[in-house]
């Protein structure tokens, strides 16, 4: 049984749309999962951020308290 070359160009057609349906979804879920990563980095380096921020307000606050106090904190 041989097929025709309608059928052939067919075949190839759908194999073509096949290809591209799945490259496109690869596409997709890569850049979702590319997404997260960023957002996740992004959300770790604030973190760290902040938590540094917050050690230095209170280490700070410790300064004022014993210039105040007319002590030095030697911890």
């Amino acid at each position: 049984m041989s097929r025709t070359p309608a059928t052939g160009l067919a075949l190839v057609a759908d194999l073509r749309q096949l290809i591209d349906v799945a490259r496109q979804r690869a596409a997709v879920a890569v850049n979702a999962e590319l997404t997260l990563l960023y957002w996740q980095v992004g959300n770790r380096i604030n973190r760290e951020v902040l938590q540094a921020r917050l050690h230095q307000s209170v280490e700070n606050a410790r300064a004022r308290i014993g210039a105040a106090s007319g002590t030095e904190d030697k911890a």
